[in-house]
């Protein structure tokens, strides 16, 4: 009975520590495995972050450059802006002023304007606007050699009463005036001096008007020279001074026509200037400034996203940390808890963690093995303790026996 109350009490204890293989948190991967997991993830959150960082700043080089790009581009616009009205500047001070010098700025304007607009024509950004820079190249052009036009004919007018077509009607009006006034013909030089002033008020008015009213005059000129006393060759002579004036005067007064036309288109042209140079200010200034709000708004971004990103990775930090620490220490505290009771002499504690697949587990198994020895152990000992109660019992008969039949044997005899 005693032996098999000790083998009932084994099997007791062996069973307490099959209730007690249940795994442990992350008791399945091995410590090892758990703390390279955390290393892995801060190493994986580093390089994202890093990622973020990189492309952030890639994102914000891209918008620094795009920013670099149309502010250049809006001072190659205003640099434009400025050359074509000093382009224009030198046109109003030639056409005021008529003095040579002001061709010579013209051109060098032109010069520059055409210079700033090859530097536009290279940048990237304009091929949006490739249709208005293209058209302010070719007003620029078309303006340059109106202007040229108009400058030739301003110099054939005459740019003082000493040169061109002014100089040839100043010298015939001196000529016939000479005579006239050798001449005494006071009528003549009357008619002469009203068509001098329908010349004047032609070059001042451009009024066409004048232009018959100077060939009246110089018929009623005729008319009355052909009544007057003078010889045949002084009048012959006055004649073709009179006709070289009005042909010089027909040839300034059409010229001034043509000059005045001209000098319209002139006008005209440029006014397909501004309103190009001012699309591509606003364009590239508008650029700048949307390329700016963008790469605040990147900066935003990645400033949200890094901080986003950085809460996450501590928490996840935390979460795992927290995890990993309590699936180790809650299993080596209960394992000790174990075999602090085991040393006690109580063997009837349960073994944690024996199903685990960890280090733990397998210090957890050596204690089961330890505790199934120690009960083992036990049980020899009871054994061999009843074995020799059930010998001293059975010697103790023998000897009972004995003496007993000594004493029959002697009541016989």
């Amino acid at each position: 009975m005693e032996g098999l109350e000790v083998s009932a009490s084994f099997e007791e204890l062996s069973g307490a520590g099959d209730r007690a293989t249940a795994k442990t948190l992350f008791g399945s991967v091995k410590i090892v495995w758990r703390v390279s997991a955390i290393v892995i993830l801060g190493i994986t959150a580093m390089a994202a972050l890093l990622g973020i960082e990189f492309s952030g700043q890639r994102a914000l080089g891209k918008s620094t450059a795009e920013i670099s790009a149309y502010n250049e581009l809006a001072t190659l616009s205003q640099v434009v802006q400025a050359q074509s009205l000093q382009m224009r500047r030198a046109e109003k001070d030639f056409l005021l002023r008529q003095d040579v010098k002001y061709i010579a700025a013209y051109r060098e304007n032109v010069e520059k304007l055409e210079g700033e607009l090859a530097k536009i024509r290279q940048s990237g950004l304009i091929e949006t606007k490739a249709v208005v820079a293209e058209m302010l190249s070719n007003a620029i052009r078309a303006h340059g050699k109106q202007f040229a036009v108009v400058a030739e004919q301003i110099q054939a007018l005459g740019l003082d009463e000493e040169q061109g077509l002014r100089g040839q009607l100043r010298t015939a009006v001196h000529g016939i005036e000479k005579k006239l006034k050798a001449a005494d013909l006071d009528k003549l030089t009357v008619k002469m001096l009203m068509m001098r002033r329908h010349e004047k008020d032609f070059m001042l008015r451009g009024d066409e008007k004048y232009i018959d009213r100077v060939h009246a005059r110089s018929n009623e000129f005729k008319g009355l020279l052909a009544s007057t006393s003078v010889a045949d060759e002084e009048k012959a002579e006055l004649s073709k001074l009179l006709d070289t004036y009005v042909s010089s005067f027909d040839a300034f007064a059409r010229l001034s026509v043509e000059k005045e036309a001209a000098v319209k288109q002139l006008s005209t042209i440029y006014l397909d200037v501004t309103p190009a140079v001012d699309e591509l200010v606003a364009f590239s200034e508008k650029g700048a400034a949307n390329a700016r709000q963008m790469m605040s708004e990147t900066q935003a971004k990645i400033e949200l996203l890094i901080l986003g990103g950085s809460l996450s990775v501590v928490a996840l930090f935390i979460v795992m940390g927290a995890a990993v620490a309590m699936s180790i220490t809650r299993p080596v505290q209960a394992v000790t808890s174990a075999t602090e009771t085991l040393a006690s002499g109580d063997w009837t504690v349960a073994i944690p963690a024996l199903g685990n697949k960890d280090e733990i587990g397998a210090v957890a198994r050596a204690l089961q093995v330890f505790k199934e020895n120690l009960i083992r152990s036990k049980e020899l000992e009871e054994e061999q303790r009843i074995e020799q109660q059930r010998q001293a019992e059975r010697g103790q008969r023998l000897a009972t026996l004995t003496s007993t039949f000594d004493t029959s044997v002697s009541e016989v005899l």
